[in-house]
């Protein structure tokens, strides 16, 4: 029986509401939460995507990440000088013959400026990151590769489902992960398919290290990527009185910081 075109609407409108509230929902999600078939959900996520209300992603759609968040170039401009410190400590971790990822964002980029003029050779890097992509291809001992996935143009960053089959059968030696904010708990995030990647780069690696600086410190997000204990290695230009006065607790024999 044919659906009356005033349920369908409201349902299109109610699942871009949903999207938008919650930054990315799979398909899955979207069947449970609406009682619909696969092939609905589709053809709902397509009317909505051609509308400039949501982007489809493989598996799934993301609310309108673009609009949320500064460029790729506002964001490098900020907390220059700790980005730079955090890199020179990253790049110290790096040595021949290592497999590592290099996460989006711009203190990402500011460990790729500083690998790029290292001299290092011998490294691999795979990244999701399309601006470390373009800094470090051209650098002779540097053997890059990307994920592939969805793009999100303004932050210049490969997402969803692709990316995730990516990642999911690869490991690495290191990876350097950024996030929105650092607390008691752990690591947080605010876009759930970056969470996703984050939760299996930590999987994927030997050594899981995540990089923020100070402003990040004692806030949390709406996304929890992962505990301490998951973590290898935390970087961070937070003197070690703000850590204590959020209640961060590292262990010296497993994690080490600026």
């Amino acid at each position: 029986m044919r659906v009356s075109d005033h349920i369908v609407s409201k349902r299109r409108r109610d699942l871009a509401i949903l999207i938008r509230q919650n930054r990315y929902m799979p398909i899955s999600e979207i069947c449970k939460h609406f009682a619909i078939s696969e092939a609905t959900a589709r053809r709902d996520l397509r009317a909505l995507e051609e509308g400039s209300e949501i982007l489809r992603t493989f598996g799934g759609a993301l609310g309108d990440f673009n609009e949320d968040f500064e460029t790729f170039s506002e964001r490098k401009e900020q907390s220059s000088t700790a980005k730079q410190w955090i890199a020179k400590k990253a790049v110290q971790q790096i040595h021949p013959g290592m497999v590592c990822f290099l996460d989006a964002g711009s203190t990402l980029y500011a460990i790729a400026e500083e690998l790029s003029k290292s001299g290092k050779k011998d490294i691999k890097v795979m990244t999701n990151n399309l601006a470390v992509a373009e800094l470090l291809s051209p650098v002779k001992g540097i053997y890059v590769s990307l994920t592939g996935g969805k793009l999100a143009s303004k932050q210049a960053v490969l997402l969803g489902e692709v990316a995730e089959r990516t990642l999911a059968q690869c490991t690495f030696d290191l990876s350097f992960m950024s996030a929105k904010s650092a607390n008691e708990s752990g690591i947080w995030n605010n876009q759930e398919d970056v969470v996703l990647l984050q939760k299996l780069l930590i999987d994927r690696s030997a050594k899981p290290i995540f990089c923020l600086d100070k402003s990040k410190i004692g806030r949390d997000d709406n996304r929890f990527v992962a505990n301490w204990h998951k973590i290898y290695a935390f970087l961070t230009d937070a003197p070690k009185t703000l850590l204590l006065e959020n209640n961060i607790k590292l262990q010296p024999s497993k994690h080490w910081m600026v």
